[in-house]
């Protein structure tokens, strides 16, 4: 008996706590997840574990009262935190649904874990020894059953057995109503019905090592439902960053609309809303004829890049974005006066080329640190203009933009024009590229004026900057290579203002050509999908923002482009794939109006047949009977 006492009450709880510490720590230091069901999940995780541990201290602890004192709280911990938090980690559960729920059921475990210690307390009259070795005895609380006035023993297992309960049904319910089968649904709460099912059988039987040994069994399956989870958020974070990284190209081109679209993105990727400051990196001039710029750096080189950024700057406070084919972007929030942003730019570049030597001949071009996200577009420009002035130096330069403009050179500059060039150009509109052309050569004029050389410079810049917006536009990148080339050459060879006004004139239609066509395919390509999808889920309660998220665009844009290529809203063609189905279910099944109704996604059968009415000119079970008399008249 003392090897069997020894095996339940120390052993196999002290290897389950170590065990599920160590799962702990695998979660909260290396998943890092920030989701809510992580930091759920780890509340369990920890709490589990006090509880375990709490069982071999509780024993090891000496007579009475001590180890009444040590149950009491591991059991309050385990109705207040434990159960609670297993419940609201499950990542199934709407964010929404979670807030509802935390306090109701944190305030239920409260109360019940306060009953226990009650009755607990009230009936214990002691302590008993659980077994001895030599004069060294172990002891646990001495609480008799079915013993007036209280019946401690079996209010306390009631607790138990209430928590069991909730946990069962809770898990037994997900199961039963979840959408698909989807692997990490189902592993999650096998483990949470394994869990109920030994701590219920566990407290019925008063046999602990049940639920201690259970615990490992079930804290496998949670663990690898959460673990799933994480991957797949991963995966579709990942995807995410994709697009805000395309939000953030078009935010540094046109009006401000999308800062707080934007800055919400971030918000959910835990990245600083306030990012004010644009580095550009492009191979320098003389090494282009031995590499290939961002194109040719593989995966490896850009983690480097990020793990640097990571120990230098914080964790998730910068974002890397890839431009075109051989320039990358660095997105950052520098703090502080405009001196102090400068020096701690220019220091991060700096030792960025020390610690990688793959970018020793690489020009860093560096934007003013400004307000926030609202004035990011400015900072870009800026770092963009550094890299065409680093064209005519010595490579592998780190250049901030305040080297090369004063105060009053900034002010002059037509920026603002500029950016409704370029934000055209992006957007593919032929006539306001026109229109902002002409706006901006004027202003080009008086500020480049004084020398032809200056003006050059900046019709430079301003055909790389084309090109560049052309590409965030979703421009064929290999068709404006090659074009760009060709408009390097031809610039070169042209000698009056007016010949160069209609010479961009010209060149600007071209891009916008590509630009254009790029669009159209892309546009065809989305409303595919969304059709598609459409069409595999009619039958569910599907929303505008279900199918925009689907092919991985806003909603606004969604319902518009959907409505430009197709004709059609959204709802429109949703009816019509419904009311297509309905009438095949109608001419070749038996099935009636209620069963139709609920198979092509209406909830109620009254909707379905009003709408039918107005779509067809007949209720469903005229068209039903003149179908039929039609195809009995065919036969």
């Amino acid at each position: 008996m003392p090897l069997l006492a020894i095996f339940g009450n120390i052993l196999i709880p002290a290897l389950s706590g170590i065990l599920l510490f160590i799962y702990f720590l695998y979660f909260v230091f290396i998943e890092e997840s920030k989701s809510a069901s992580n930091r759920y999940f780890s509340l369990f995780l920890i709490s589990f574990c006090l509880f375990l541990f709490g069982r071999p201290v509780q024993i090891l602890s000496g007579p009475h009262p001590i180890p009444l004192i040590i149950n009491n709280i591991r059991s309050f911990l385990f109705s207040a935190v434990t159960i609670p938090m297993v419940i609201l980690a499950d990542f199934s559960r709407p964010e929404r649904d979670r807030k509802i729920r935390f306090w109701p059921l944190v305030i239920l475990g409260s109360l019940l874990g306060a009953v226990y210690c009650l009755f607990n307390t009230l009936t214990t009259t002691g302590s008993e020894v659980i077994f001895s070795i030599g004069s060294f005895a172990v002891y646990d609380s001495a609480t008799p059953s079915l013993s007036p006035p209280f019946y401690g023993r079996e209010v306390t297992n009631g607790v138990y057995l209430i928590l069991a309960t909730i946990l069962f049904i809770d898990s037994v319910g997900k199961i039963r109503r979840a959408e698909n089968f989807r692997q990490m649904i189902y592993l999650y709460n096998t483990g949470k019905l394994i869990f109920a099912l030994t701590f219920f059988f566990g407290s019925l039987l008063h046999q602990w090592w049940i639920y201690y040994m259970g615990s490992l069994a079930s804290v496998s399956f949670l663990g690898s439902g959460v673990a799933l989870d994480i991957r797949e958020n991963r995966k579709r974070m990942d995807k995410v960053i994709s697009y805000i990284r395309e939000d953030l190209i078009q935010d540094l081109s046109i009006d401000a609309h999308m800062h707080q679209q934007v800055s919400d993105m971030l918000e959910l990727l835990h990245i600083p809303g306030d990012i004010n400051t644009f580095i550009v990196l492009r191979e320098s001039e003389e090494s282009k004829t031995r590499k290939g710029g961002f194109r040719d750096m593989n995966d490896t080189l850009l983690r480097e890049i990020s793990a640097i950024l990571d120990r230098i700057l914080g964790r998730n406070q910068f974002i890397l974005m890839p431009m075109g084919t051989d320039m990358l972007g660095i997105c950052l929030s520098i703090g502080g006066e405009a001196d102090f942003g400068r020096s701690e730019t220019i220091r991060t570049c700096e030792y960025l080329k020390k610690s990688l030597e793959d970018l020793n001949s690489f020009d860093f071009g560096i934007g003013r640190s400004y307000s926030g996200l609202e004035d990011l577009k400015k900072s870009y420009h800026e770092a963009v203009n550094v890299l065409e002035y680093a064209k005519f130096i010595e490579g592998g330069q780190v250049i901030h933009i305040s080297d090369l403009q004063d105060e009053a050179t900034r002010r002059e500059y037509p920026l603002k024009e500029k950016n409704a060039f370029l934000a055209a150009i992006r957007m593919g509109d032929g006539d306001k590229a026109q229109e902002q052309l002409g706006s901006l050569m004027g202003l080009l004029y008086r500020y480049g004026g004084e020398t032809d050389k200056l003006l050059k410079v900046r019709i430079y810049e301003l055909l790389g900057t084309m090109i560049e917006s052309a590409m965030a536009g979703g421009g064929d990148v290999d068709q404006l290579l090659e074009l760009s080339e060709k408009l390097f050459t031809e610039s070169a060879i042209i000698r009056s203002q007016s010949q160069l006004v209609e010479w961009l004139r010209t060149r600007t239609d071209e891009i916008i050509g590509v630009v254009s066509h790029s669009h159209s395919d892309r546009s065809k390509t989305i409303v595919r999908k969304a059709k598609e999808y459409i069409n595999e889920h009619y039958a569910e309660a599907i929303s505008v923002k279900d199918v925009a998220d689907a092919v991985c665009i806003s909603e606004s844009y969604f319902k518009s482009l959907f409505k430009k290529s197709s004709g059609y809203s959204y709802s429109e063609y949703l009816t019509a794939v419904r009311m297509d189905q309905a009438k095949n279910l109608l001419n070749r099944t038996e099935k009636s109006v209620t069963e139709i109704a609920l198979d092509v996604g209406f909830h109620t059968p009254t909707s379905f047949s009003s709408l039918f009415k107005r779509e067809t000119g007949h209720t469903p079970t005229q068209f039903k009977n003149i179908s039929r008399k039609e195809g009995e008249g065919q036969g």
